[in-house]
């Protein structure tokens, strides 16, 4: 039977940006450093191995490409909801929260996160002081989680099962 993979991350670039981020401390970034090298290598093996990749964007597409060396087919397919599928939301009308919801350990999520409360935040909260920040998704990054100590208003959840109450009290996600 044919064998299809289906990469929805390169796991290796997301690695090498943690080796390459200044801002990460010194043990993270010489783990980094020793890890994505091996990464890139098993992930290379493991997309010869299937007869069809799948992705979920044309950048991930074009990096598998290039670590694979492969010929093989690459599709690649977005993630998306279907709109007929998925009930609307309606917002509350005194909505006045931001909500950010992802993997709050997927480095790229923890790194937006982080950027967002240093960067934007301060800026929103000085024009709406009543504004609160969720930050939302399972098993939250150290960093993350002392954001929800340190900084009042931002409130890190962790997972949670339902986002509807979230949603209809955010004016902005």
């Amino acid at each position: 039977l044919p064998r299809l993979i289906d990469k929805h991350n390169v796991y290796a670039d997301v690695i090498r940006g943690v080796a390459e981020d200044g801002r990460a401390s010194f043990l993270k970034r010489a783990f980094a450093r020793l890890e994505w090298p091996k990464l890139a290598r098993y992930e290379s093996h493991i997309c010869r191995e299937f007869d069809h990749i799948l992705t979920v964007t044309k950048a991930d597409k074009q990096a598998i490409a290039r670590l694979s060396g492969t010929s093989r087919p690459i599709t690649v397919v977005p993630i998306a909801a279907a709109p007929d599928m998925v009930p609307v939301i309606q917002r509350r009308p005194d909505a006045r929260h931001i909500v950010s919801v992802g993997s709050m350990f997927y480095p790229p999520n923890v790194e937006g996160a982080l950027w967002f409360v240093r960067e934007v935040y301060p800026h929103i909260k000085a024009e709406l002081p009543d504004v609160k920040l969720y930050l939302i998704g399972g098993r939250p990054d150290r960093e993350i989680r002392q954001l929800g100590t340190r900084i009042p208003d931002v409130i890190v959840t962790g997972y949670v099962k339902d986002l509807t109450p979230h949603l209809e009290q955010s004016a902005v996600m």
